[in-house]
């Protein structure tokens, strides 16, 4: 356990925050995140970054830390490197290829979903146009047109 900084924060190497010997509470969104007081101002830190400006250094001053296993909540240290927005974006698609249809952390359809949407839309049908769709699969029209017309999902 290292001391965050010049703050009563103590980070741990699996990404635990403790201060007054209490472990503090962390939030799970997309990424694990909790609230620091530092200098008397409320902030919102990411945990992984925490971990990696303790543990890890940048001596490249590169912005962004990324995860090996692109798991946004394992925010031990070997799981943690610096990076730079290109080199993060890279690790994403290539190693990971997490941005691509259904492997996508958002994406709402899967393959055989937009599969359907090609082959039965009829435009300004009442059960099969692009309202109607985007109503049975809870997407917009404006996402049932850019599946159509393959600006999306190609």
């Amino acid at each position: 356990m290292k001391r965050y900084k010049d703050t009563p924060y103590f980070i741990t190497e699996d990404g635990k925050v403790i201060r007054n010997n209490k472990e503090l509470k962390i939030y799970r969104g997309n990424y694990s995140t909790l609230k620091l007081c530092i200098n008397n101002v409320a902030k919102t830190r990411a945990v992984h970054r925490l971990v990696a400006e303790t543990y890890i250094p940048n001596p490249e001053n590169k912005p962004e830390v990324n995860h090996w296993d692109g798991n946004t909540h394992n925010n031990n240290v070997s799981n943690l490197f610096w990076a730079t927005t290109s080199e993060n974006q890279r690790h994403k698609h290539h190693i990971l290829n997490k941005c691509n249809g259904e492997n996508h952390g958002q994406s709402k359809l899967t393959k055989n979903d937009v599969e359907y949407i090609r082959k039965n839309y009829i435009p300004k049908h009442k059960q099969y146009g692009m309202n109607a769709i985007g109503r049975k699969f809870n997407i917009n029209s404006a996402t049932v047109h850019s599946i159509i017309h393959n600006k999306t999902w190609k």
